[in-house]
């Protein structure tokens, strides 16, 4: 049986990531998401130990999010494990509100949709802008 550290939430998140020396960020979306990492669908996914940079955007507060981030698992094509092609990402450098904005899409999200994969709604995106721009005291 597999053992996480983080608990992660089936989202498709949308996201720009650059591979290492690539110049050029490509937009994807996660299939998943954790405090330690996500994981995305890629058609030729980078091998483990690639380095990474993320950018979550949320559009509605016009806020990017940065990450950094180390490929740790790659299922490329024709891997018959019934996984889908794509990378494993663990973080390894995130903001203050990096955190805070994964922290709060795992909660609400968890809250509002429990064990679906979904789109993260507007109306979600623009609740997490406030609070990363306004944090609560908790």
């Amino acid at each position: 049986m597999e053992k996480r550290s983080h608990e992660r939430v089936p989202v498709a998140f949308p996201i720009r990531i650059r591979v290492e020396d690539i110049d050029d960020f490509v937009e994807k979306h996660t299939l998943n998401l954790s405090e330690g990492g996500l994981f995305i669908e890629m058609n030729y996914p980078p091998p483990v130990g690639s380095t990474v940079a993320v950018e979550f955007y949320l559009k509605p507060v016009d806020k990017t999010i940065h990450a950094g981030g180390e490929v740790v698992r790659s299922i490329s094509e024709g891997e018959e494990n019934g996984d889908p092609r794509g990378i494993g990402i663990r973080f390894t450098s995130m903001g203050k509100d990096g955190k805070r904005f994964v922290e709060l899409v795992i909660k609400k999200f968890n809250q509002r949709h429990p064990s679906q994969r979904l789109e993260v709604p507007k109306d979600l995106l623009e609740e997490l802008g406030r609070e990363i721009e306004n944090p609560s005291p908790d």
